[in-house]
């Protein structure tokens, strides 16, 4: 019962169901049903509960793969009351949710939230500046003065690897972006061909 069609019907119907397939499938004998299962929860803001963290941490040795589709991080806090209680399970799901991909996203708490996610690399800045004190007139005039003085420099700090408002310019398919969705795909314990367990990724539209 989609919601977006049932309206607020569908949401305790839905909840229902999810409800009934986590308790069935962490009751059931996985050596005499071995065949790994699907959760699929779009819009998952709507049917989000303090269960879901429980079930997700345990859900794989019942050979579950779940895979939760929402707007930003900001609809998951306000789906639990937005409290700092709810901030701690929303942490607690996310982190058993080990394959993240982020889209084009607005919200700067979700994009603040990404980045920390992707994490900190060693940067390497650069700095310069000028500076002109005419000390004395007639040598600066020939060009024999030292009023023009020039630094530059490099430092090292630690910063975003990708900075909050990358997210911002990601594409997000369409006509006008020839159907090509940028993302970012996190996967934890996995390292990409970058040497880091991120990478950009496009999704092209038209398969």
């Amino acid at each position: 019962m989609p919601v977006l069609e049932y309206g607020m019907v569908g949401v305790p119907v839905n909840g229902l169901w999810k409800y009934g397939f986590q308790r069935a499938i962490e009751k059931r004998d996985v050596k005499r049903s071995p065949r790994p299962v699907f959760l699929l929860v779009d819009e998952a803001q709507f049917l989000l509960t303090s269960h879901d963290h429980q079930f997700l941490s345990t859900c794989r040795s019942s050979k579950v793969a779940t895979m939760f589709l929402t707007q930003n991080i900001s609809s998951f806090y306000a789906a639990l009351g937005g409290k700092q209680a709810a901030e701690a399970e929303i942490d607690a799901l996310c982190g058993n949710l080990c394959t993240k991909v982020f889209c084009c996203n607005g919200d700067s708490v979700n994009n603040k939230w990404a980045a920390e996610m992707v994490g900190q690399s060693r940067q390497m800045f650069r700095s310069s500046s000028n500076s002109f004190s005419s000390r004395d007139a007639i040598p600066d005039l020939f060009g024999v003065g030292n009023g023009l003085q020039s630094t530059a420099g490099t430092s090292e700090h630690m910063a975003y690897s990708i900075e909050p408002s990358v997210f911002t310019t990601l594409r997000s398919g369409g006509h006008g972006n020839q159907g090509c969705v940028d993302t970012v795909v996190f996967v934890s314990g996995k390292t990409f061909e970058t040497g880091t367990a991120w990478r950009f990724h496009t999704f092209h539209q038209d398969g």
